[in-house]
C-alpha cells in the first residue's frame, strides 16, 4: 500500500504522520496546511468538524484503535485517538503518528490545536 508523510504539530510538539494514499487523504493533503482546533471526545479522542469540506469515505468498523491513529467520521469529522479503543462506529482510516509516545501528556483532555503540513 502506498503512503505519504505529513508533518503534524499537536500541543506544541512535532510528529511525523504516515497517511494511506487514497482519495480521502489526497483531498485532505490538497488542503494543506491545516490549522484546526480539536475538542475532546470522552477522554478518548480529539475531533474537529471540517466546516464546508466533504471528503470521500470508505468507512469500516476498526477492530482495534490504537493511540495516534487518525480517522474520518462520516465525511467531515477528523478524529485523532489518544487512547486505545474498541468501537461499533464506522470510520475511514487515514493514517497514524509514527511515534505517539506521551501523546496524552502533550494534548491532555482540553482543546488542542492541530496543524497538518506537507513534508
Amino acid at each position: 500500500m502506498q503512503t505519504f508523510d505529513l508533518r503534524v504539530r499537536l500541543g506544541g510538539h512535532e510528529y511525523l504522520g504516515r497517511f494511506e494514499d487514497n482519495p480521502t487523504t489526497r483531498k485532505l493533503k490538497s488542503g494543506c496546511p491545516w490549522r484546526l482546533e480539536l475538542a475532546d471526545q470522552d477522554r478518548l479522542a480529539k475531533f474537529c468538524l471540517l466546516e464546508g469540506v466533504k471528503l470521500p469515505t470508505d468507512a469500516r468498523r476498526p477492530e482495534q484503535i490504537t493511540p495516534g491513529q487518525f480517522y474520518l467520521y462520516e465525511d467531515n469529522c477528523l478524529v485523532l485517538f489518544y487512547q486505545p479503543a474498541r468501537t461499533s462506529y464506522r470510520y475511514t482510516y487515514l493514517g497514524e503518528l509514527l511515534d505517539p509516545a506521551k501523546l496524552i501528556d502533550y494534548i491532555g483532555y482540553h482543546q488542542t490545536t492541530l496543524e497538518l503540513a506537507s513534508t
